[in-house]
């Protein structure tokens, strides 16, 4: 099943099947190791839902929910 990264549930992972950033954001998120058959899990929500934080490979980071829609994930 897939669905939008921004959309995973808290210690839900999934296996990113897509990205549909912008060149820019796109290299930038590639150098925190968001690249396509990576696993992901979406470790921590704000009140608001934004920003989303995220773990891969050890390391944890926030990502905007708007970013974290532009990538899909296989659950």
């Amino acid at each position: 099943m897939q669905k939008m990264l921004s959309k995973l549930n808290i210690n839900e992972e999934g296996t990113i099947t897509s990205i549909a950033l912008e060149e820019i954001k796109y290299f930038k998120v590639m150098h925190l190791g968001l690249i396509k058959n990576a696993r992901i899990k979406c470790v921590f929500k704000s009140p608001l839902q934004d920003p989303i934080a995220y773990q891969i490979k050890g390391c944890t980071f926030a990502l905007r929910s708007e970013d974290a829609s532009k990538i899909m994930v296989e659950i």
